[in-house]
């Protein structure tokens, strides 16, 4: 299928990169801020505590689930890296600046969270994308994707439906999310449409972990892409203004 190397109205609400990882010390996300804020400091100036970061260490470190929980924040304008003991993401929020701007700055970002010393084996590493199909018909939202819902042949047409479903392709594993009678917040507005959410997960991580991440995140990006157009309806995908490559 030939996709669009870009809509005209962006439906992206929020891209997150993600890495899960083990690492030396208990508390890494405590000294991590500061070692990467020495090489991305200028794109992500500002720094912020989050809640989780008021749990006990030793109840963090007992707890998988709150080992990668986000205890810091680094921010920038519509950007923001997530640090907690065993994970790290890099998240673009709306306006997204396109994959262009977006993938060398993850790169960085993972690039030096590798000279940290602080982050050993990669154990999972992910991209996901949010969008939002603004729409006010909420009983009319499921047609603007390419899925059919019914049981014994009754087809579900009431609001507030979840459909989730998973693909695998070769050493990629895909977790699609469609809700309808969604809100969005951005600055300055709010909007209601449809929810799709494209996560891509890398099953079988290189053997050269970090030195080979740029080549997987490209994979990571390429399937996502992939997934999002051909869950949408061609008559969607027009109305969003695609632009083609020459």
């Amino acid at each position: 299928m030939r996709v669009p190397q870009r809509l005209e109205r962006d439906t992206l609400i929020e891209c997150t990169a993600e890495v899960w990882f083990t690492s030396p010390e208990l508390s890494a996300a405590e000294l991590l801020p500061g070692l990467l804020f020495q090489s991305v400091g200028k794109q992500f100036p500002r720094l912020q505590r989050l809640p989780g970061a008021d749990i006990p260490k030793n109840i963090r470190s007992t707890n998988p689930s709150l080992q990668r929980l986000p205890l810091q924040v680094l921010e920038g304008d519509f950007r923001k890296i997530l640090i907690g003991d065993r994970s790290l993401g890099i998240s673009f929020q709306k306006p997204y600046p396109g994959w262009s701007a977006a993938q060398p700055i993850i790169n960085e970002v993972i690039n030096a969270l590798a000279n940290s010393g602080l982050a050993l084996q990669m154990e999972r590493a992910s991209l996901k994308y949010s969008n939002l199909i603004e729409s006010s018909n909420e009983v009319d939202q499921l047609e603007l994707v390419d899925v059919g819902l019914s049981i014994n042949g009754f087809e579900l047409r009431r609001p507030g439906r979840f459909i989730r479903g998973e693909i695998e392709k070769g050493e990629l594993r895909c977790i699609i999310d469609v809700k309808t009678g969604a809100t969005a917040h951005f600055k300055g507005r709010s909007a209601e449409g449809m929810l799709l959410e494209i996560d891509v997960i890398g099953l079988q991580l290189p053997s050269n972990q970090y030195g080979e991440y740029p080549r997987l995140l490209d994979q990571l990006h390429d399937m996502a892409k992939e997934v999002f157009f051909r869950t949408l309806k061609q008559t969607t995908i027009e109305s969003l203004g695609p632009v083609w490559s020459l």
